[in-house]
């Protein structure tokens, strides 16, 4: 039996959280919600079903803290490298996940 082979494509292009508001995805108060959340530096859950636009939301995520803060520092541990990182102060690494 053939191990499946995971197919992760990398984002071409970065929506912006106002481009999620102008395209009616998301409300102007939760964009505000978020754009606080990122200037008061909280925590920020992203969760949701296989193909629900979890990375792209946090890509915009991020995209938001670089245009706030360019100085900004983020280390992101993934098993499979999927966020666009802007960021001059940014580390990625990859850990491979393991069966229990």
């Amino acid at each position: 039996m053939r191990q499946p082979l995971p197919f992760v494509k990398k984002a071409l292009s970065i929506f912006s959280l106002d481009e999620y508001v102008l395209s009616g995805v998301m409300s102007k108060e939760h964009c505000e919600a978020i754009k606080k959340a990122i200037a008061t530096h909280r925590n920020i859950l992203v969760i949701g079903g296989t193909g629900s636009g979890k990375t792209t939301l946090v890509n915009a995520i991020i995209n938001e803290m670089v245009l706030f803060d360019p100085t900004e520092r983020v280390f992101i541990i993934e098993d499979t490298v999927k966020f666009n990182v802007p960021l001059k102060t940014a580390c990625n690494t990859t850990q491979p996940l393991k069966s229990p």
